[in-house]
């Protein structure tokens, strides 16, 4: 059962080279003016079986043993298809995301008393999009999220969302913040 296997399998492999040795020995003849004919020849196969009783395939009937001319049958072909670029769609208009932002803590008019660190906490919905950054701003100035060591007096927290190009695209209302220290002067 292998070997018929390998039999067809070695028969198909043969019928796609001679096809090919044919088609170019075809092209050549056409351009040499050599007569159709030759090809056609070359796209003969015959099976004629060995001593051992194994088939060979050969593009010469055999010597002396009955040779059977095999049918090659025409080469399943698919035409290629060129796939067309697809084209520019027009850009769509986004509508804009409205953000809704607000400073949750520390809490407006809040007087704090001696903190290492002030915490800013911002509630932003919808959550900022691919590109889309927060910022808080203190007292006009850039600044993290938690401030260590607050300088004594008042602070005024803005929290925003910049767009892809640094345009502010939302603003939440103004907090504003008292930090109280200890001084010696005080005593």
């Amino acid at each position: 059962m292998l070997m018929l296997r390998f039999s067809v399998l070695l028969l198909a492999l043969f019928g796609v080279a001679v096809q090919a040795g044919a088609e170019e020995l075809s092209s050549t003849a056409d351009e040499s003016g050599v007569d159709e004919a030759v090809g056609e020849q070359t796209q003969r196969i015959y099976r004629t079986v060995d001593d051992q009783g194994r088939p060979v395939f050969t593009d010469a009937p055999g010597s002396g043993r009955p040779a059977q001319e095999v049918q090659i049958r025409e080469q399943n072909t698919i035409p290629m298809v060129v796939p067309r670029a697809a084209a520019p769609a027009e850009e769509k208009t986004k509508a804009p995301v409205r953000y809704e932002l607000a400073i949750t803590s520390p809490k407006s008019e809040e007087t704090l008393h001696n903190p290492e660190s002030m915490t800013v906490a911002v509630s932003v919905t919808p959550e900022p999009s691919k590109g889309h950054v927060l910022r808080l701003l203190n007292n006009g100035e850039e600044v993290a999220m938690v401030i260590e060591w607050p300088e004594r007096g008042e602070h005024r927290l803005v929290a925003q969302v910049l767009g892809q190009e640094g345009e502010v695209l939302a603003e939440s209302a103004e907090v504003v913040v008292y930090v109280q220290r200890v001084s010696i002067l005080n005593k």
